[in-house]
């Protein structure tokens, strides 16, 4: 009975040191207008979020800095690193586990050049889910070509991209239907010969 009890204790220990909870990011948050309730931070008014891997500006913030949840309204614009930057209409992330929502999202590569527009997204540290989604490298614009799809993952750590139901456009004119296609987003060079 004692080895039972000892060897749960045991497992539950190294559970709990192989996933230590992630202490509370250091976030700055500058508005025109800024008050706390509890642990909330509301900002109001050009609000600037600093965060170690986010640079974000919004309307409206709502910011537990217990939890590390966010809750973002109106013109909320995210700059992750150097790579990856956002514009959304509202967007609800945690900082500490990069998890959340946006809708609408418009989302850019800069390393792959590739944009990507949805309705809906859900938001994780190395994947996107999106609905309702177009993607292109052109101009966002009357892009030459884009592909509209049901459904999407771009994954930003194997730097792929799989669409599901996607329709290749031409400028406007539809050309081809598939159920499934996907795409490397990563522009590496991995041998020797050369596109033409």
């Amino acid at each position: 009975m004692h080895i039972k009890i000892i060897f749960l204790l045991t497992l539950c220990m190294s559970h709990l040191m192989a996933n230590p909870p992630k202490a509370p990011q250091d976030v700055e948050v500058l508005a025109q207008n800024v008050t706390k309730e509890g642990n909330v931070i509301h900002a109001v008014g050009n609000v600037v979020l600093y965060s170690p891997k986010y640079l974000i500006t919004a309307d409206e913030a709502f910011y537990n800095h217990e939890t590390g949840d966010l809750d973002l309204h109106g013109n909320v614009t995210m700059q992750e690193g150097v790579s990856y930057a956002s514009r959304s209409g509202h967007t609800k992330i945690n900082l500490n586990t990069d998890q959340g929502n946006a809708s609408p999202l418009f989302f850019f590569d800069e390393t792959s050049n590739i944009w990507l527009q949805c309705d809906t997204a859900i938001l994780d540290a190395e994947l996107y889910i999106t609905q309702k989604s177009i993607v292109s490298s052109c101009n966002t614009q009357n892009p030459d070509w884009k592909i509209e799809f049901s459904t999407g993952e771009l994954n930003k750590e194997s730097k792929w991209m799989h669409l599901y139901n996607p329709v290749f456009y031409a400028g406007d004119m539809p050309l081809l239907y598939l159920p499934y296609f996907s795409f490397s987003t990563d522009t590496t060079r991995r041998t020797g010969l050369l596109r033409p």
